[in-house]
């Protein structure tokens, strides 16, 4: 089996990561070159980078700093709420999984014809035991 090749990454693969990780999203140049040597790109490199985007419209340059425009802040915002702690399956919003089944409110349900076997609740009808509800 061949061994996996990894490939280097590109001048503007490092600004758009290193921009779309920053809040603000916004650094100046000199930053950006610095980031840029931290992965073996030569800061001529990083520059025309950065001048092919703002061409693109990918950036905005003012006074030397370099901003995400609208659309990649979008895609900033995307990134930052995939990274926010989802909900455990089958877990009611804003509760843990950790916290005491107590703290939930019960499901509203039709009421049983008969109370539950197991809990005597009328509404139950869904632990393991209960009477069904009819």
């Amino acid at each position: 089996m061949d061994s996996l090749e990894i490939r280097p990454l590109t001048a503007r693969s490092v600004v758009l990561s290193t921009l779309l990780g920053v809040h603000p999203p916004r650094l100046p140049a000199r930053y950006l070159v610095r980031v840029g040597d931290l992965f073996g790109i030569a800061e001529g490199t990083i520059r025309v980078a950065l001048s092919r985007m703002v061409a693109a419209g990918d950036l905005v340059q003012s006074g030397g700093t370099y901003t995400l425009t609208e659309r990649l802040l979008a895609r900033q915002a995307r990134q930052d709420e995939a990274r926010l702690p989802r909900p455990a399956r089958g877990t009611a919003p804003g509760r843990s999984p950790s916290s005491p089944p107590s703290a939930v409110p019960p499901p509203t349900a039709p009421r049983c014809a008969r109370p539950c076997r197991r809990c005597g609740s009328p509404n139950c009808g869904r632990a393991p035991g209960c009477a069904p509800r009819t």
